[in-house]
């Protein structure tokens, strides 16, 4: 019972939501199988930061550029600026995941741009070479 506790405060000190907790459970209680890899896993900030930039952000980026490819598509541009003051493009998608029929709102890409030259004929430069490089038709879009 005090385990219950435990998990039930763990999720509620972390903000996590509750309809999420039933999922995260399952999953320590597969990878418990097996309690050595739960003994000897290490995770600090840092690691965990580089994992999710480095390999589960490229995962489910290819993911949706794969999605969207091959589905018609919203896309929402906008143009928005750090607090380091670096301009940034924002290339967000709204489209009906075909394995799963459920609408998914995705950022696909956040594009460093020329803070010097924001204006609408560059943006849409920038715009037009990264759906050339990620091999995303025009034609898919249905809505800007």
């Amino acid at each position: 019972k005090s385990v219950k506790i435990r998990y039930a405060a763990l999720i509620t000190e972390k903000n996590i939501s509750h309809q999420t907790a039933k999922n995260i459970l399952s999953f320590f209680q597969n990878i418990g199988k097996d309690l050595n890899v739960l003994k000897n896993i290490t995770m600090c900030r840092t690691k965990c930061k580089n994992i999710i930039s480095n390999v589960l952000c490229s995962v489910e980026t290819e993911r949706i550029i794969n999605n969207i490819q091959n589905t018609k598509f919203s896309i929402f541009i906008d143009e928005t600026s750090d607090i380091r003051n670096e301009k940034w493009m924002t290339y967000f998608v709204r489209y009906v995941d075909p394995e799963t029929l459920d609408i998914q709102s995705q950022l696909v890409k956040l594009i460093n741009i020329d803070a010097k030259d924001c204006s609408v004929e560059k943006l849409f430069n920038v715009f037009e070479y990264k759906m050339y490089k990620l091999q995303i038709p025009f034609l898919n879009i249905i809505a800007l």
